[in-house]
C-alpha cells in the first residue's frame, strides 16, 4: 500500500488552485477599494464628532480643515490621509474659510457644542458616495448616501 499523492494529483490541484486565483484577484481588489472608502468615511465622521467633542470639553473653538486637493483632513495636529481614489468636496462658511487663506475649507466648533455648519462629500470612483451634514445649530453630524455620479 503506497501513501501520498501522485505528480498528476499535484498538478490538478495546482491548476485548480491558480484558476480560482485568476478569477478571485478583481474581486479582492474591489473589495479592498470598499474597505478603503468605508474606512475614510469612518475617519472623517470620527474627525467631526472628535472636533466637536474637543470644542466642547476644552471649552474653546475647533476648526476641522479640509483641504480638497490633497484629500486631507486636519483636527489639531491629527492629520488624516484619504486613498487617491476618494474625491473629497466641502461646502463650508466662507469667513473660516479666509482664516486660511481660501485654500481648506474650514468647519468650526464652538464651545456650547455649535457650528459653522456645512458638508462633505466623499465620492468613489464609480460615482457612488456619501454627504456628510454638519449642523450649524447644534454640531451633530449626519450621513446620507448621495446619488450615484452625483455632480460635485
Amino acid at each position: 500500500m503506497q501513501r501520498g499523492f501522485t505528480l498528476l494529483e499535484i498538478l490538478v490541484v495546482l491548476g485548480i488552485a491558480a484558476v480560482m486565483l485568476g478569477v478571485s484577484g478583481p474581486y479582492a481588489q474591489k473589495m479592498y477599494q470598499t474597505m478603503q472608502y468605508h474606512g475614510a468615511v469612518k475617519d472623517v465622521m470620527t474627525a467631526l464628532i472628535a472636533g466637536r467633542y474637543e470644542a466642547i470639553s476644552h471649552s474653546e473653538s475647533v476648526d476641522v480643515r479640509f483641504d480638497p486637493q490633497a484629500r486631507t483632513v486636519n483636527v489639531g495636529s491629527k492629520k488624516i490621509q484619504l486613498p487617491e481614489n476618494i474625491q473629497l468636496s466641502a461646502a463650508t462658511a466662507r469667513e473660516y474659510n479666509r482664516l486660511y487663506d481660501g485654500n481648506l475649507a474650514v468647519v468650526r466648533f464652538f464651545a456650547d457644542g455649535s457650528s459653522s455648519g456645512g458638508s462633505i462629500s466623499l465620492v468613489r470612483e464609480s460615482g457612488a458616495g456619501v454627504q456628510l451634514t454638519v449642523d450649524w445649530l447644534l454640531g451633530s453630524v449626519s450621513q446620507a448616501k448621495l446619488a450615484e455620479n452625483a455632480a460635485l
